[in-house]
């Protein structure tokens, strides 16, 4: 937690007093903000693959010190499908979700495939 508290990003989850400020100063600066996030989520799978390693997990992202391309590739899609959800236009809202966003950027971590759309709006379907 207190490795955790020096993440800005995180900071702002767990710290109500940091919350505040960061409201006040940073939210609105886009392009920190989108390095502060990036930040923060590399030093989560970078945790996340070290627990990997330490139990012989089948699945390589990488370690502690640094991501392979495998795990650079989890926190790009994990970036664009937090986009998905917060890049809804209000003339799409009546009917678009972050299911709905353009699949091209989310491929298999095992077979290299890309993903493909929906045959039609996430909210029809049965």
């Amino acid at each position: 937690v207190m490795n955790g508290m020096q993440q800005p990003a995180l900071r702002y989850q767990m710290d109500l007093n940091y919350a505040s400020v960061w409201t006040e100063k940073i939210f609105e600066n886009n392009d920190r903000l989108d390095i502060l996030w990036h930040d923060s989520f590399t030093y989560i799978w970078r945790n996340i693959a070290q627990d990997i390693q330490d139990v012989s997990f089948s699945v390589d992202i990488g370690t502690a010190e640094e991501l392979n391309e495998t795990g650079e590739n989890i926190i790009r899609m994990h970036e664009e499908a937090d986009y998905a959800r917060w890049d809804i236009h209000p003339k799409d809202s009546d009917w678009k979700t972050f299911r709905d966003s353009d699949p091209s950027d989310f491929v298999s971590l095992f077979t290299g495939e890309s993903a493909v759309p929906f045959q039609k709006h996430w909210i029809d379907m049965d």
